[in-house]
């Protein structure tokens, strides 16, 4: 594409910043007061949601994780076995076993 003289050029350019533009504040939307409608402040607020998204599903994985140990170690111990104990038996077990 060749634009001839500047006006022409911004014009090309329009759509491209109006559907970023419109990108954002799709995000956007469910925020209260004028972050869901003022691009600047939609900009910040989007981002930072992105952000804590991307750490809640880590801490996700780190919550499931505990509460996984944590009712095993419950089963182990109505049976009278400590948590350790009964994943070093599994360990061993597994490996007998050759299974992955």
């Amino acid at each position: 594409m060749v634009f001839l003289t500047a006006p022409l050029w911004l014009r090309s350019r329009l759509t491209d910043r109006y559907w970023r533009v419109q990108e954002v504040l799709k995000h956007a939307r469910h925020f209260r007061g004028r972050k869901n409608r003022c691009y600047r402040l939609a900009v910040r607020a989007v981002t930072r949601a992105f952000v804590k998204c991307t750490k809640a599903r880590r801490l996700k994985k780190r919550i499931m994780r505990t509460l996984w140990i944590n009712r095993i170690s419950a089963a182990s111990q109505e049976h009278g076995l400590k948590y350790p104990a009964f994943i070093v038996g599994l360990i061993k077990v597994r490996v007998r076993t050759g299974s992955c």
